[in-house]
């Protein structure tokens, strides 16, 4: 006999804190993933309405169940432990299940949205590291004093600190936490603000020593 229904309808408590996200015990479609049969991808379905699937369609990633009514939420899948998976969800009285070919199309939406997302990340990586190495050689450039047309940075000096400014966008694929780490690279100091105003980044160093 199995446990869980693999492709099944559940309540789930998806433990939502925010207005975009789902709270508390919802239907909710798991899928068991591979080689964990203690984790679960799980979907969350909300009630269908054709204004709910205009709103999702905008902000989401949408599958509409005929056979239950309801909007499958691939964008607000999560990941989950079964201990957060309670009893079936029973419409009137009996346990909500899908078609075979409705499972099927939740499924392929959900592989394309992992697929689109794992893609982006890819793209997006490719461009945060390109940043971070220019970054890297601009700002050795600039500590070890090279007159270099390109370089991104600009360099102020005042009594009690140092400040380095480079404008966002040039920038902007960072976090605040590269930029202090490539700054403590070169500058012995345990304390680096960073501020933005105006498109431009400050990088201010203090007890340099």
């Amino acid at each position: 006999m199995q446990n869980k229904i693999n492709g099944g309808i559940y309540r789930v408590n998806l433990n939502g804190s925010s207005p975009a996200e789902f709270t508390g015990d919802h239907p909710t479609l798991v899928i068991r993933t591979l080689k964990e049969d203690d984790i679960y991808l799980v979907v969350p379905l909300t009630t269908y309405t054709k204004e709910k699937m205009e709103k999702a369609k905008r902000k989401g990633f949408p599958h509409h169940i005929k056979s239950t009514n309801s909007i499958a939420r691939i964008d607000k899948m999560q990941i989950v432990h079964k201990r957060n998976i309670k009893n079936r969800w029973k419409d009137n009285n009996v346990n909500l299940k899908i078609k075979k070919h409705e499972l099927e199309n939740v499924n392929v939406k959900v592989n394309n949205y992992i697929a689109l997302s794992s893609g982006k990340t890819e793209k997006e990586y490719n461009k945060y590291i390109d940043q971070y190495d220019k970054t890297f050689k601009d700002f050795k450039d600039l500590y070890e004093g090279k007159a270099i047309e390109e370089n991104m940075f600009n360099q102020q000096k005042d009594k009690e600190y140092i400040c380095i400014e480079c404008k966002r966008k040039a920038v902007h694929w960072l976090s605040f936490d590269d930029l202090i780490d490539i700054s403590q690279q070169f500058y012995t100091s345990h304390n680096v603000e960073i501020q933005f105003s105006k498109g431009i980044i400050s990088i201010n160093i203090h007890e340099i020593s």
